[in-house]
């Protein structure tokens, strides 16, 4: 239990955008995982297979392209502070990324990244807005 509360209070500590970002990818990452070792490929026999026991090797990187955008998020993106410019352009550019894939894979496997991407957006919008001064009690640590 006290690993856990541990946990908690550091991602409490993390800025918001961060932690957006963090959840997109954790989403993108586990889309991938449904993507890679689901059964989704029927096969005329009635039955059901998964693409690594397929063995389509371009479609599972391919489909790495998300989970690649979001992890390179998590690295510019700082932990502690707001987003500097060129994490602000970094978000916007993977957000398009994160939306052509989807768009371009929506009758295969781009509906399974889709949370990803609206998280994306999520934190591309919200390092455009302005944050307020914390003042009094609310500014200690």
């Amino acid at each position: 239990m006290v690993l856990a509360k541990g946990l908690v209070v550091k991602l409490l500590r993390w800025d918001r955008i961060y932690l957006v970002v963090f959840v997109a990818a954790i989403l993108a990452v586990a889309a991938y995982a449904v993507v890679v070792f689901a059964p989704l490929i029927h096969l005329s026999s009635g039955s059901r297979i998964s693409l690594l026991t397929n063995g389509n090797t371009l479609a599972i990187s391919v489909s790495l392209v998300p989970v690649l955008v979001a992890g390179f998020n998590l690295l510019v993106v700082p932990k502690r502070s707001a987003p500097g410019r060129s994490a602000k352009i970094s978000l916007g550019f993977s957000t398009l990324l994160m939306y052509l894939f989807v768009l371009v894979a929506i009758w295969s496997v781009g509906m399974f990244f889709t949370p990803a991407a609206i998280l994306m957006t999520a934190a591309a919008v919200a390092s455009l807005v302005p944050r307020r001064e914390r003042t009094g009690i609310a500014n200690s640590p």
